[in-house]
């Protein structure tokens, strides 16, 4: 589409220079459609790509200082950009997500002093953003909350997600508001779900998989919208005529060229939320379908590389210590406090906490692999991320993996890696 300007592509994309004025560079650099991504699972996106031979982009103050893509009246704010050769892609991030991305002092709150509603309400007030957070009562946290403590630099952002993931809660940013609590509040909250039927109101394929005498978990949909009508966390209700699919679901992500009226939404079904943990969090619960005597050998063949070795090592040598819930060792580890701790010792530490969100990492920095791979592989990532499981584990390359399994099993090696029902894995070191 090389050659189009900017106002032929889309008519409701307006770019914003570091003095708030009009940006007029791009309107003859848009190599492709503009494409926003609104989802519950991380930050919403925008990505414009250019051509820019002659370098005016890359000189303009749009790339030398903050600016913004405004569409329907959201903003988005410059993150960054990637190039290749004479063409790049500007990417933009939903301007709340931003905001709590730049917060990064340290700042804590001891165990048992504050609900995860208060320390929500707490860090979108810092960074001066509306919020909507799940009122339903709950206890106290009895572990640390913290953001950029024990010399690791973290953000609001990043805190809030894993608060969130450790109990089943979502946090995201419908564009113009911050939301943080669990589906069954947001089922809740919506008054006015959205029907859908197939080839209806603008409704085009709804695809979904089923697993025999299993609901329906996800499913997808292309839809002719105008923007902004399936916001992310908006609920969504179908009828018997779709069999298993009948029922209520959450809209996880919203994607649309902006040039185009067809949008492809992703739905999810709610998930229960978790009781407040006694022990320190945020953590994961582990694989509640290991079945014990299927011992492994800590054997195989050698990593591929040193760091990869190192990682390996290390997981072995916290054998035999308890699984804990959200445990960080040195004497008791949860599945990805293992696997966060064992990637630092490589020299490549994993930038999140819980499984949820060590996998999302992996998807975002494109380390993912097949799992027939991974099996092969000693060091590789095995995930299992459902809705009601969330686990890791580290491949040993013979049929084994090491991981902290549950609390019934403990830290240690164990067989029968081919039938674990992994449902990703990724190299990430």
């Amino acid at each position: 589409m090389s050659g189009q300007t900017l106002s032929d592509l889309v008519e409701d994309l307006v770019l914003l220079n570091h003095q708030r004025a009009r940006n007029l560079v791009l309107d003859e650099a848009v190599a492709d459609q503009p494409t926003i991504k609104l989802t519950m699972d991380g930050a919403n996106t925008l990505d414009v790509p250019v051509v820019d031979a002659e370098r005016k982009v890359l000189r303009s103050p749009l790339t030398q200082y903050r600016s913004w893509a405004e569409v329907a009246g959201v903003r988005f704010e410059l993150v960054g950009f990637s190039k290749i050769g004479s063409r790049f892609t500007l990417h933009f991030e939903d301007g709340i997500a931003a905001a709590l991305r730049r917060r990064t002092k340290p700042l804590s709150a001891p165990a048992g002093s504050t609900t995860r509603q208060e320390f929500a309400i707490r860090l979108a007030r810092e960074a001066k953003v509306p919020y909507a957070v799940d009122p339903t009562k709950r206890a106290k946290v009895s572990s640390v909350l913290e953001r950029s403590a024990a010399g690791q630099k973290t953000n609001s952002w990043d805190v809030l997600g894993d608060m969130a993931e450790a109990i089943h809660w979502r946090r995201f940013s419908t564009g113009t508001s911050l939301v943080v609590g669990g589906d069954e509040w947001l089922m809740e909250r919506d008054r006015k779900p959205i029907r859908l039927r197939e080839h209806a109101g603008g409704v085009h394929d709804i695809d979904f998989d089923l697993d025999i005498a299993k609901r329906v978990s996800e499913a997808t949909l292309t839809v002719d919208s105008k923007l902004w009508t399936l916001r992310p966390g908006s609920v969504c209700t179908m009828g018997d005529d779709m069999g298993p699919a009948e029922g209520k679901w959450l809209v996880g992500e919203f994607t649309r060229p902006l040039a185009s009226t067809r949008a492809t939404v992703r739905l999810i079904r709610a998930r229960h939320v978790l009781k407040e943990p006694k022990r320190s969090g945020p953590g994961d619960l582990g694989d509640p379908d290991f079945v014990p005597g299927s011992a492994g050998s800590s054997g195989g063949g050698a990593a591929a590389n040193a760091a990869r070795e190192r990682m390996v090592r290390f997981a072995l040598s916290q054998a035999g210590d308890a699984y804990v819930w959200g445990g960080n060792g040195p004497s008791g580890w949860d599945c990805s406090g293992l696997v966060y701790a064992a990637t630092r010792v490589a020299g490549r530490q994993i930038p999140a906490r819980t499984s949820a969100g060590q996998w999302a990492a992996c998807q975002a920095a494109g380390r993912t692999i097949a799992v027939s791979t991974a099996l092969r592989i000693r060091g590789a990532l095995l995930f299992i991320q459902t809705t009601d499981t969330h686990h890791v584990a580290i491949c040993l390359g013979n049929g084994s993996t090491v991981e902290a399994k549950g609390s019934a099993y403990g830290t240690g090696v164990f067989g029968g890696a081919a039938g674990g029902g992994w449902t990703g894995a990724a190299l990430w070191v």
